[in-house]
C-alpha cells in the first residue's frame, strides 16, 4: 500500500492467485489423454504462428504486425523474447514426438523445423542457446532410455552426429536470416563486449542500490524500474533475482528460491523416472522428458 503505484502491486497479487488457481484446475481435471491432446493443440498452434512469421518475410501487412520494422519476429506475442520462450519450452516436447512417433513422424518433424525457423527469426539469444542445449539433452536421453546393449551405443553415436549437424545447420540458418543475433552471440563468447550487457551492468547496479535502501519490504511488487536508456524507460531489472530483491526484498527472493528449487528438483526427478521406468508406456516417457526439460528451460529463460 505504500508503493508508488499500488495498482501494480495488486496486479502481481492477482497473478499469483491466478497461478495457484490454474495449478489446482490442471491437477483436478487433467488425464493422460487430455494432456496428449492439449500438447498437440499447443504445439501445432505455435507451429502455425511460425508459419505466419515465415510468410511475414514477404507479406508487408503481416510483417508490420509480426516484425514491426525490426529484424526480430514476435509472432503473436508481446515481444520477440516471449515468442522465443514459448518455442524453447515446447521444442523438447515436439522433438520427442518427432523422434518416436512412427505413424506421424513426418508431421512432427515438420512441426519441429517450423519451430526452429520461428526461433531463428525471433533472434532471442537466450532461447536459441537453451534450445541448442535441450535438443542435445533430449537426443541423448531418448537414445539411452529407449534402447539397450549395442543398439544403445549405436543410437547414442548416431544421435550425437545428428546433433552436431543440427548445430551446424542452425548456425548457418542464423547467419542467413538473423546475422545480427549471430554477431552478438559471437561477440559475447569471444570477448563479452556486448552493448546490451554493458547497459545492463548499470541497470543491475541501480537495482542493488535500490534493494540496499529497503532490503525487507522492497519498493513493492511490480514497481517499475527508474532506468532510462536512449530516451526509453526500462521498467524491470532484466534479472529476476535482482528484480525480486528490488521490489519484494529478501522475503520475495526467499520465496522464489524455494519455488525454483522445488521446480528443478521435481523436473529432474521426472527425467530420472522417464529414463529408467522401462515398463512404462513409451509415449508417456517421452512426453515426461519433454515436459520436464521444457519446464526447466522456461524457468531459466525467465531468470
Amino acid at each position: 500500500m505504500t508503493a508508488d503505484l499500488p495498482f501494480r502491486s495488486g496486479r502481481s497479487i492477482a497473478s499469483l492467485l491466478t497461478a495457484f488457481a490454474a495449478c489446482f484446475l490442471v491437477m483436478g481435471t487433467i488425464t493422460s489423454v487430455r494432456l496428449h491432446t492439449c500438447l498437440k493443440v499447443m504445439c501445432f498452434a505455435l507451429a502455425i504462428t511460425c508459419v505466419a512469421t515465415i510468410v511475414a518475410l514477404q507479406e508487408p501487412n503481416l510483417s508490420s504486425m509480426i516484425f514491426r520494422g525490426s529484424d526480430r519476429a514476435r509472432g503473436f506475442f508481446k515481444n520477440p523474447n516471449q515468442f522465443g520462450m514459448a518455442i524453447s519450452t515446447l521444442a523438447p516436447v515436439v522433438l520427442g514426438y518427432a523422434l518416436t512417433s512412427r505413424g506421424r513422424r513426418t508431421v512432427w518433424v515438420c512441426c519441429y523445423l517450423l519451430l526452429m525457423a520461428g526461433l531463428i527469426l525471433s533472434g532471442s539469444k537466450m532461447n536459441i542457446l537453451l534450445t541448442a542445449a535441450t535438443t542435445g539433452a533430449m537426443i541423448v536421453l531418448i537414445a539411452y532410455a529407449l534402447n539397450s546393449g549395442s543398439r544403445r551405443v549405436a543410437m547414442l553415436s548416431l544421435g550425437i552426429l545428428c546433433y552436431l549437424l543440427f548445430i551446424f545447420v542452425g548456425t548457418f540458418m542464423l547467419s542467413v536470416f538473423n546475422p545480427r543475433a549471430l554477431l552478438i552471440l559471437n561477440n559475447f563468447f569471444a570477448s563479452s563486449e556486448v552493448q546490451s550487457l554493458q547497459s545492463r551492468a548499470a541497470l543491475w547496479e541501480l537495482s542493488i542500490q535500490q534493494f540496499v535502501a529497503n532490503p525487507v519490504f522492497g519498493q513493492g511488487a511490480g514497481q517499475p524500474q527508474s532506468f532510462f536508456e536512449g530516451g526509453h524507460q526500462i521498467t524491470h531489472s532484466h534479472n529476476i533475482f535482482l528484480d525480486l530483491i528490488r521490489t519484494q526484498g529478501l522475503p520475495g527472493l526467499t520465496g522464489f528460491l524455494v519455488f525454483a528449487t522445488v521446480t528443478i528438483v521435481l523436473s529432474l526427478g521426472a527425467v530420472r523416472l522417464a529414463v529408467f521406468s522401462k515398463d512404462a508406456n513409451k509415449q508417456v516417457r517421452v512426453e515426461t522428458l519433454g515436459l520436464a526439460i521444457g519446464a526447466m528451460a522456461y524457468l531459466l529463460a525467465n531468470i
